[in-house]
């Protein structure tokens, strides 16, 4: 076999492992909905009494973003607020397609609202979703 045959070989077997790797993978099936979770007084309370340095918000976006998933940062002019928005494109994931949105008085507030709401209040679940909880104009929510 010569050397044109045996390059002309190694690159079919990357190609053919290529393509059985990208047909094992879900595809993403799009965006479904917004999960609707306002915080109750008590979550409120929750969230405050949460004590976690700004390093580990770093660590939990950084996982989030290598995981498949999408962050927005946005300014709700009429509620004078920030707006985070997480949305799972992870085909692989069990929240793929759902986006958890919080706000807050300042967009770095706003994001940490949103790691409690996903790590601690949530636990990464989001279709566990408790519904009913009024809207409100706190700083956050």
């Amino acid at each position: 076999m010569g050397v044109n045959d045996r390059e002309y070989n190694a690159q079919s077997e990357q190609r053919a492992r290529a393509a059985a790797k990208k047909a094992a993978k879900p595809a993403y099936d799009g965006w479904k909905a917004f999960v609707a979770l306002e915080l109750t007084q008590s979550m409120k309370e929750a969230y405050k009494a949460w004590l976690v340095e700004d390093d580990i918000i770093w660590v939990w976006l950084d996982a989030r973003l290598a995981g498949g998933y999408k962050l927005s940062l946005s300014f709700d002019t009429y509620n004078s607020s920030y707006i985070a928005s997480l949305t799972c494109r992870s085909a692989s994931d069990r929240n793929q397609g759902l986006t958890l949105t919080a706000r807050g008085g300042e967009w770095f507030k706003a994001l940490r609202v949103l790691s409690w709401k996903d790590s601690v209040f949530l636990e990464h679940v989001w279709d566990n979703v408790p519904v009913g909880h009024p809207r409100s104009t706190d700083d956050i929510g």
